[in-house]
């Protein structure tokens, strides 16, 4: 099993094989005084330390739960979204957007670039009878 989360050491050796570890006399825009500074973005030059450094992160920020409850939600468009697309030059093609489930899983066929617009449903109302859709173009 891969250990997404990397350990305190080989953060380090990132940090310092990259020069993003600085060691010195470091005064803060605040006034205060550091031995040492991280420059992240030296770090984040290559693909595979970016990668680590990110998942990383973002597999700590999901375990702590003091932090996770104040993430925002992936899905805060709701259930009903609808990619709205040009499929000739004269009509136009709707496909359900899938929620990322086992059941929605990537067809066979290759990938294709669209240019189209989401469509997003707003929730309705508690105890109305549905959602109205807005007009204009």
């Amino acid at each position: 099993m891969v250990n997404l989360i990397p350990s305190p050491e080989s953060v380090m050796e990132i940090l310092q094989k990259t020069g993003a570890y600085r060691r010195g006399h470091f005064i803060y825009p605040n006034g205060k005084h550091a031995s040492h500074y991280f420059q992240m973005p030296l770090a984040f030059r290559f693909y595979d330390n970016a990668r680590i450094l990110a998942v990383g992160l973002s597999r700590m920020f999901r375990m702590e739960k003091s932090i996770s409850s104040r993430l925002p939600k992936v899905s805060v468009f709701g259930k009903d979204q609808n990619f709205l697309w040009r499929d000739t030059p004269a009509t136009w093609r709707t496909d359900a957007i899938l929620a990322a489930t086992q059941t929605a899983l990537l067809p066979d066929t290759p990938a294709e670039l669209r240019e189209g617009w989401i469509r997003v449903a707003p929730a309705s109302p508690s105890g109305a009878g549905g959602s109205s859709e807005g007009g204009g173009a």
